[in-house]
């Protein structure tokens, strides 16, 4: 999937916060060099079994259609 970095950095910190104080989830995220911006993420010796009914699905809205991702 291909989003805009503001796009992807809010999801991105919005699922970071949700899993902040869960003690089964390791987030981890890497900064491009010389900047501020996120570059990767990726859930560090967790399991996709652990997270996946933890997070909210995905919507993106075009016009007036919804779309929805479910992890």
């Amino acid at each position: 999937m291909i989003l805009p970095q503001q796009i992807f950095e809010g999801l991105l910190d919005f699922i970071a916060k949700k899993m902040n104080s869960d003690r089964e989830v390791e987030m981890i995220c890497t900064r491009t060099d010389g900047s501020n911006d996120l570059d990767v993420c990726y859930f560090n010796n967790t399991r996709c079994d652990q997270i996946f009914h933890k997070i909210d699905p995905i919507k993106f809205v075009f016009d007036k259609t919804v779309f929805e991702l479910k992890s």
